[in-house]
């Protein structure tokens, strides 16, 4: 998609604008480790097609990143044109529900990229710490069989609830006290963002950019990827303390709103947009 707009740019003498949605997994080995069924055909990190893929995103007018991280990637590899940092946007003024009954939530894809097996280890231990802890997995997925399997060996079938697909979310969002992801790779998850927007706390793996938003101690906490224990704790500390939790409940939409509300980033983006042009068309008069 990104080479087919760049061409057609080129063609028409338009500028052409690249987003890393993916953040920097989408260029690093060539893009080989992110969920994209081409690109991870290669298997295996490939040298000369991350090379291609720099050389290719040096050609862009303008290069939009999700976040710091991504921002820093796409600047340690020298890209001299316009670069913005840009999330994806939510609605913030959907109703929050004021019963949280829904002590953690899932959103997502049940796929290897998610670690949701990962998942199911955290929610066991914490379900020995409160037995009566509950769990939501929202999403389906190629894992969905094998994870069901490992609830049972777990012994955590009361914990944990598969929702499967919904087309209810932000109501189940805005039910929920914690939002956790344990994946590997992210860039900003969005479900992440809505889930913040609803007073939902972050526990997140501290992959990607997804630190800019899950600030710990302060709107919740991004914790090592393969650091289980500490994730446990996390999720049971604020279980066990409802100001705590409320507090950064409270930080975490502010955030949002703040940083991710549609009308705002709509704004930025008109702004952004319209300085490719002005600068396009400054260029043409010179």
């Amino acid at each position: 998609s990104a080479v087919t707009a760049l061409i057609c740019g080129r063609l028409f003498g338009a500028k052409v604008v690249y987003q890393l949605t993916a953040g920097e997994l989408e260029l690093r080995g060539g893009g080989w480790n992110v969920e994209n069924k081409v690109m991870v055909a290669l298997s295996r990190p490939s040298v000369l097609v991350q090379a291609l893929a720099h050389a290719l995103m040096q050609q862009y007018d303008l290069a939009i990143v999700r976040g710091s991280n991504a921002k820093n990637y796409v600047l340690r590899h020298n890209f001299r044109n316009m670069l913005e940092v840009v999330t994806g946007s939510v609605e913030t003024n959907l109703p929050i529900s004021h019963t949280k009954d829904i002590d953690l939530i899932f959103v997502g894809r049940l796929s290897e990229y998610k670690r949701p097996d990962r998942l199911l280890e955290v929610i066991a231990g914490v379900a020995r710490a409160i037995p009566n802890f509950n769990a939501t997995l929202v999403g389906d997925g190629p894992d969905r069989e094998a994870l069901e399997n490992q609830v049972r060996a777990l012994g955590i079938n009361k914990n944990v609830t598969f929702l499967g697909q919904r087309n209810d979310v932000p109501t189940l969002l805005s039910r929920a006290k914690l939002f956790v992801l344990t994946s590997r790779w992210e860039g900003v998850s969005i479900a992440m963002l809505e889930s913040m927007a609803m007073k939902s706390v972050p526990v997140v793996s501290n992959v990607g950019d997804l630190s800019d938003f899950a600030i710990n101690g302060e709107t919740g906490y991004a914790i090592d990827e393969e650091n289980k224990e500490g994730f446990i704790q996390a999720i049971v500390e604020l279980l066990s303390d409802e100001r705590r939790r409320a507090d950064l409940a409270e930080n975490a939409r502010q955030l949002v709103v703040e940083k991710c509300d549609r009308d705002v980033l709509s704004m930025r983006w008109s702004n952004i947009l319209n300085s490719l042009t002005d600068h396009a068309g400054a260029t043409k008069q010179k």
